[in-house]
C-alpha cells in the first residue's frame, strides 16, 4: 500500500498531539529584546520566561524575608514601645506548685495576755492600745490590796527584825565565850543559833509566799533593802517605834521577758487590747491587756490530698516556698527561702483539702513617733491577709531564665530579640519551661549567656515587623 505526503504528515501530527509535544516555533534571536508581534503568542516566553518572574520574586522574598528579623532600635522606639533590655545570665529555678494561704498568728506565741500579778487597785497605765512596748518596760502600777500580801509583808519584816536580834546577841555570846569559858555562855550561844536557822527559814518562806501572791522578787528585794537601810539609819528606841514601816504598796506589772530559748533579735511588743483603766479594782490573774508580737508568723496554705507528695517531697529534699502577695496599686511583695514546717494531719472533709504551714519573718516598715518610748508601728504583714504560695516540684539548675514577655510566639516556633548596638534582631529558642512568670529555656541556648536580649516589649517589636513586612511587594516583573 502506498500513502500520499499530505497522508503522512498527517500521522505524524496526530502522534505528537497523543505524546503532548508541541509544534516547532520559530527561532528568536536572545538579543533581540521583543521581535516576534504582540499577537497570541506575546507571552509565549516558555520556561525561559516563568524563570525570570521566579527570580524576581525570590530576591524580593529574601529581602523583606532580611527586614522582618531586624529592628533598628531609636531613643523614640524604646521609649514609646517601652522597651528594656538586660543581659542574660545563667540562673537556678525551681517549677513550683502554687496553692492559696493565708498570714495567721502563730499560736501560743504571737499573742500573749497580761494578767495581775496581785489583786489590788490600778492606779497607773503607761502605754495605752496600739502602742509597742520592749520586754521589760512597765505596763501598770497597781496598789497592794490583797490581805495576804499585806499580811506576809508584816511577818516578813518581823522575821527580818528578830533575825538582826538574833546575830547581834550571837556576836555578844561569841565574844564572851572567848574570855571566859563558861556553861551558860556556850548553852545560850546554841539556842541562838538554833533561833537564827528557824528565822531563816520564816524568811525564805515569807518571800515565797509574796512571789506565789504575784508580787516580784525584785520588789521584795527592794523592799528587804529598804527595811535593812532604814534599820541602820536609826538612832535610839523611840525614833525605832515611830518609824512607819517601808511596806511594798505598789507593784508594777512589765512587759514578759523572752524566754531563754528564743533567739534572734528581741521582740516589739503592741498593745492589742486594753482591759482595764486606773482606777479599777482588778483580782488576782484578771486579764489586764492583750499583746501582740508580730516578728514571726505562719502561712497557713491548702493543697489538695493529690498534692501532698509534693509537699512531702519539698520537705524531705529541704526545698524552700516562696509567698506572694498582690496589693492593689502597688508592686506585688514577696519573699522567698521560706521553710516548710509540717503537715496537719486532717483534711478538711468539705473541700478535701490538707494544710499546710510555712514560717514567715516579719519587717517594720514604719515607726511613728508620738514623743515617749512607746510608738505607733507598721507591720509588713498582717494575719488575715491572703497569699499564693509557691512550692517547688522540679529544680533546673544553671539555665537561662527570662521573664515570660520576653519570648514571643510564633505558631510553633519560639523567638527572643538579642540587641546589637542600635539593632535587635529575632533569635529561635528551645522553651523548656513556660509559666505565667518566667521561661526556661533549654540547654542548648546556654551560649546566648552574655548576650543583651529584650524583656518587656518583645511583643511589640514583633508586631512592628509584621507591618513593616506585610507592605507592597514589588514582582521585578520586566517584558
Amino acid at each position: 500500500m502506498s500513502f500520499t505526503y499530505q497522508t503522512l504528515v498527517a500521522v505524524v501530527l496526530v502522534v505528537a498531539v497523543a505524546a503532548g509535544c508541541q509544534p516547532p516555533r520559530p527561532a528568536v534571536s536572545v538579543a533581540d529584546d521583543h521581535p516576534h508581534p504582540h499577537g497570541a503568542d506575546a507571552h509565549s516566553h516558555g520556561d525561559d520566561g516563568q524563570g525570570a518572574h521566579s527570580h524576581g520574586e525570590t530576591a524580593d522574598a529574601e529581602s523583606h524575608a532580611e527586614d522582618s528579623e531586624f529592628l533598628e532600635l531609636s531613643e523614640q522606639s524604646r521609649e514609646s514601645l517601652g522597651i528594656e533590655v538586660t543581659k542574660l545570665s545563667q540562673s537556678d529555678y525551681a517549677r513550683t506548685l502554687r496553692v492559696p494561704g493565708t498570714i495567721v498568728a502563730i499560736p501560743g506565741v504571737t499573742q500573749l495576755d497580761v494578767t495581775a500579778k496581785v489583786s489590788g487597785q490600778v492606779t497607773k497605765i503607761f502605754a495605752f492600745e496600739g502602742q509597742a512596748v520592749r520586754p521589760g518596760s512597765p505596763l501598770f502600777e497597781l496598789r497592794v490590796m490583797h490581805e495576804d500580801a499585806i499580811t506576809g509583808q508584816i511577818q516578813l519584816l518581823d522575821a527580818l527584825a528578830k533575825m538582826e536580834g538574833v546575830n547581834a546577841e550571837i556576836e555578844r555570846l561569841e565574844r564572851l565565850e572567848q574570855k571566859s569559858t563558861g556553861s551558860v555562855a556556850g548553852i545560850r550561844l546554841v539556842q541562838q543559833k538554833y533561833e537564827r536557822s528557824h528565822l531563816q527559814h520564816t524568811i525564805a518562806s515569807r518571800r515565797q509566799m509574796l512571789s506565789l501572791l504575784g508580787i516580784p522578787e525584785a520588789d521584795v528585794d527592794t523592799f528587804i533593802e529598804r527595811h535593812r537601810g532604814q534599820h541602820h539609819h536609826m538612832d535610839g528606841d523611840s525614833k525605832q517605834q515611830t518609824e512607819k514601816p517601808p511596806l511594798l504598796e505598789m507593784v508594777v506589772i512589765h512587759a514578759p521577758l523572752p524566754s531563754e530559748e528564743d533567739s534572734g533579735t528581741e521582740p516589739l511588743y503592741v498593745i492589742e487590747q486594753l482591759d482595764t483603766r486606773v482606777g479599777q479594782h482588778v483580782e488576782l490573774d484578771s486579764a489586764l491587756c492583750r499583746l501582740g508580737d508580730y516578728g514571726k508568723l505562719y502561712v497557713e496554705a491548702s493543697a489538695f490530698e493529690q498534692d501532698l507528695g509534693i509537699i512531702r517531697r519539698a520537705i524531705g529534699n529541704g526545698w524552700q516556698a516562696t509567698a506572694k502577695i498582690d496589693l492593689r496599686d502597688a508592686e506585688s511583695i514577696q519573699d522567698e527561702k521560706l521553710d516548710i514546717l509540717y503537715i496537719s494531719p486532717s483534711v478538711d472533709t468539705a473541700s478535701r483539702a490538707a494544710r499546710f504551714y510555712v514560717a514567715l519573718d516579719n519587717d517594720l516598715l514604719s515607726q511613728a513617733p508620738t514623743g515617749d518610748e512607746h510608738p505607733f508601728v507598721d507591720w509588713k504583714y498582717r494575719p488575715g491577709q491572703r497569699v499564693e504560695v509557691h512550692v517547688p516540684i522540679e529544680e533546673f539548675r544553671s539555665h537561662l531564665v527570662l521573664p515570660a514577655d520576653a519570648v514571643v510566639r510564633d505558631g510553633l516556633r519560639q523567638f527572643i530579640f538579642v540587641v546589637d548596638g542600635e539593632h535587635a534582631h529575632q533569635q529561635e529558642v528551645t522553651v523548656q519551661h513556660r509559666d505565667e512568670d518566667v521561661v526556661v529555656l533549654a540547654s542548648s541556648d546556654r551560649s546566648l549567656a552574655g548576650k543583651k536580649v529584650v524583656t518587656s516589649g518583645a511583643y511589640q517589636i514583633k508586631l512592628a515587623l509584621l507591618n513593616r513586612s506585610s507592605g507592597p511587594v514589588s514582582h521585578g516583573h520586566q517584558h
